[in-house]
């Protein structure tokens, strides 16, 4: 997987998306239209003109599949998604073009030709250079690009009277954004939840440290691999774990209405607009809600309230983790590892070493890393932890 930023600046996060985004191409292309060729797609008559002698001629836009855009297009002409990997891995583009060609084109007596019309999501070659297929989605699937959020979210941190300075971090993936905020000024102790606790970063324990502040993650999805959301996040101090309530997040679904018209799309300031206000509104609503006061002492309260049931076998716990769907048993050994560092064998200690053993994973895949961090209440047995007041 290539990672496009990890752990960056809001700067950062905006000057990549701005560059993206001048990158950006949409296509809504029947099935007919799409072929493989050596293994790179071509859209016909989508590329730029030429001129000719007889005048001015379309070509057709080639463009280099990413896996993001693999698994859609395995998933939907239904081939196998490790058997299309195995053979880009491998270099069978021959026998890429005969399945996925087939599959679009039908075959005389045996296959009817696929009827439907797809979304491919791509980015513009550079100094003739074939483009990038990101995604290869339905045609119903309704964009909500990056750059669009950041701008609707800030508008809506701002209402709520916070700026970019909040900004922790920020990760941007082939197939999701997150942005990360804390808020050191919204905090409260914690001392039961971190009371046996000791960091595996430096070493300090969560005795003498059990400040944790208010915060959420900001999430979306251009390539169909989720939906927008806001999830509320407590951070411990001593350690930089984030701790997500995930009963209580916040989220909006991409998809719409189907795109009338083939070729490029061309969305309209006014749909732009309403979509954009909604996301707006429900950032700043979302932030008045996760950032007060009474919400951090509720989820606080509950989670202490569970989070000292003893773990007798570490070992045994971990084995139960990676078959967990946000694992896999790559991880036992890094879960052990943080788990018996951070010396607190109760059920907040497994979650903390869930949350740290993420920071780790981070730096390679943040994708799994904040899965993982999405799971890991669940994963280490608390129940029912929300902050939410009608509960």
């Amino acid at each position: 997987m290539e990672l496009t930023l990890q752990n960056a600046s809001f700067q950062e996060l905006y000057s990549q998306l701005q560059a993206e985004r001048d990158r950006k191409v949409d296509l809504i292309v029947p099935a007919g239209d799409l072929c493989s060729n050596q293994g790179v797609i071509k859209v016909r008559n989508a590329g730029e003109p030429v001129l000719t002698d007889t005048g001015v001629t379309p070509t057709h836009l080639a463009l280099t599949p990413s896996n993001v855009f693999d698994e859609g297009l395995a998933s939907k002409l239904g081939i196998p998604r490790a058997y299309l990997r195995t053979m880009r891995d491998n270099g069978w583009y021959d026998l890429v073009d005969v399945n996925v060609n087939r599959l679009l084109h039908g075959q005389q007596d045996v296959r009817e030709p696929d009827g439907r019309r797809f979304l491919l999501r791509t980015f513009r070659g550079e100094g003739g250079q074939p483009g990038t297929a990101r995604a290869f989605l339905s045609d119903s699937y309704k964009t909500i690009d990056n750059w669009d959020i950041v701008h609707s979210v800030m508008e809506g941190m701002q209402s709520a009277g916070l700026g970019s300075n909040v900004v922790h971090s920020a990760d941007l993936t082939n197939r999701r954004m997150y942005i990360k905020v804390v808020v050191p000024e919204i905090s409260m102790l914690a001392p039961e939840l971190l009371r046996d606790y000791r960091s595996p970063f430096s070493g300090r324990r969560g005795a003498d440290n059990p400040q944790v502040f208010a915060g959420f993650v900001i999430g979306n999805s251009e390539t169909g691999n989720g939906s927008f959301f806001i999830r509320p996040e407590i951070q411990i101090q001593v350690c930089d774990n984030g701790m997500t309530i995930k009963q209580d997040v916040v989220s909006k679904r991409h998809l719409g209405s189907k795109i009338e018209d083939d070729g490029v799309i061309r969305y309209s300031d006014e749909t732009m607009k309403k979509n954009l206000e909604l996301i707006q509104l429900q950032t700043r609503d979302a932030i008045r809600t996760f950032l007060d006061v009474e919400y951090m002492r509720r989820v606080v309260t509950r989670m202490e309230e569970q989070a000292g049931a003893k773990v007798d076998k570490p070992q045994d716990v971990v084995t139960r983790l990676v078959k967990r769907e946000a694992f896999s048993k790559d991880d036992a050994d890094g879960l052990l590892e943080r788990f018996i560092q951070g010396g607190d064998l109760t059920r907040g200690g497994v979650m903390n070493a869930i949350t740290a053993y993420s920071q780790d994973v981070r730096k390679t895949d943040p994708d799994r890393a904040h899965d993982m961090n999405l799971d890991a209440l669940d994963a280490a047995g608390f129940r029912g932890i929300t902050g939410l007041a009608t509960v």
